[in-house]
């Protein structure tokens, strides 16, 4: 008996007999169906049932007994046509619903933040008033608390002589920042501020060029004056 016919057991065409003991034309591995219907939408479903029903319908020969018979598919198909139908129209209606229920919610967000905008004006901003009116306040800002060292403070050549670019990261809740530099570092004594700074990027003018000098940097805030960065010492050119 060649490999991979009908032994008996499994499903081989011997070319006599197919494995269920009818008869056959021609020797032939069994084919199976692939129909993945969890794949398909809605109308794909319904459309393969159609397919099929009418395929098996026009070619009854070649499908003796088959159940469920194309009537029972079609009439499947004829209950979920109109449910389908219904569904979609649903979700068409709540979808429209939405929008109009957004669009609604929209005036009424425009029309809290104006009367809370003029409420402020008319209450010139007095907490007790705002209160009775049942208006939600604004929660006070909290403290920053003590400010931290700049961090990664350090020096470069500025593009002309008796200069220092400088640069330290942000430091939150900052008015300003405070730089000081000892022109003789050799002498504890010797630190003064040498400029004030809104932003953490700035320029030393000034400093005696061929010197080294050293320099730190602190920010300065509504709780007070932050700690100082870490000293460095640099070549002013």
């Amino acid at each position: 008996m060649p490999p991979n016919w009908d032994d008996g057991v499994s499903r081989w065409d011997d070319g006599i007999s197919r494995w269920d003991g009818a008869a056959a034309t021609t020797g032939h591995k069994m084919a199976q169906t692939a129909l993945k219907v969890d794949t398909l939408d809605d109308a794909q479903v319904l459309q393969l049932a159609t397919d099929i029903a009418a395929g098996v319908t026009a070619n009854p020969g070649d499908f003796p007994g088959l159940l469920p018979t194309p009537a029972t598919l079609t009439a499947a198909v004829t209950a979920a046509t109109p449910k389908i139908t219904a569904a979609q129209n649903l979700n068409s209606q709540a979808q429209a619903a939405t929008a109009d229920k957004d669009t609604a919610v929209n005036v009424v967000k425009d029309l809290l933040r104006e009367v809370g905008k003029n409420a402020d004006t008319v209450t010139h901003g007095e907490p007790a008033k705002l209160l009775r009116g049942n208006f939600k306040l604004r929660a006070a800002s909290a403290p920053i608390g003590d400010l931290p060292a700049p961090q990664n403070f350090h020096a470069s050549f500025a593009d002309h002589a008796g200069a220092l670019d400088c640069i330290c990261n942000p430091v939150k809740g900052k008015s300003s920042y405070e730089a000081w530099v000892n022109l003789t570092p050799a002498n504890p004594a010797g630190w003064r501020v040498w400029k004030s700074s809104s932003g953490s990027k700035f320029t030393l003018e000034g400093l005696p060029s061929g010197t080294t000098v050293q320099l730190k940097v602190r920010a300065i805030g509504a709780a007070g004056d932050g700690a100082f960065s870490a000293v460095i010492e640099h070549l002013v050119p």
